[in-house]
């Protein structure tokens, strides 16, 4: 292959994990946004014995975006190995890819931090999430 298309795909292809990167970034904002807009309407909106179901929509929406989450993800990985091998191909041994730095740095104390803070954001939305099924259903 032609190293100029090469570099093309790649600058494609880390456009594309960038965006993906948001995408995920986005299913947190969103669905602690959309767990507090229901939590709200369904605390000041009565809700029938037989509709008390819809008190778990909060959990239903967390689970629901954790999957979407955790789909972006595994697009980001997979296309940051496929970043790897152009990388190679354009005979960038040290590359000049973004996980380079993140590997190499994972002792570090900000970069573990963005994937504990993942972590216990999860949980947290999770926790609320089943403490307002649990509480009012």
């Amino acid at each position: 292959m032609d190293s100029q298309i090469q570099m093309e795909q790649y600058a494609i292809v880390r456009h594309e994990m960038f965006e993906q990167m948001k995408l995920r970034d986005d299913c947190i904002k969103f669905v602690a946004v959309a767990n507090a807009a229901v939590a709200s309407w369904l605390m000041t909106n009565p809700v029938n014995d037989s509709q008390q179901i819809v008190y778990w929509l909060p959990f239903l929406l967390t689970s629901v975006f954790f999957v979407r989450y955790r789909v972006f993800s595994s697009r980001i990985h997979m296309r940051g190995i496929y970043s790897l091998e152009l990388e190679k191909q354009l005979g960038l041994i040290d590359g000049i890819g973004w996980q380079h730095y993140w590997n190499a740095n994972r002792g570090n104390i900000v970069v573990r931090s963005v994937t504990t803070t993942d972590f216990f954001v999860w949980i947290l939305l999770f926790l609320s999430a089943g403490w307002f099924g649990v509480t009012f259903a």
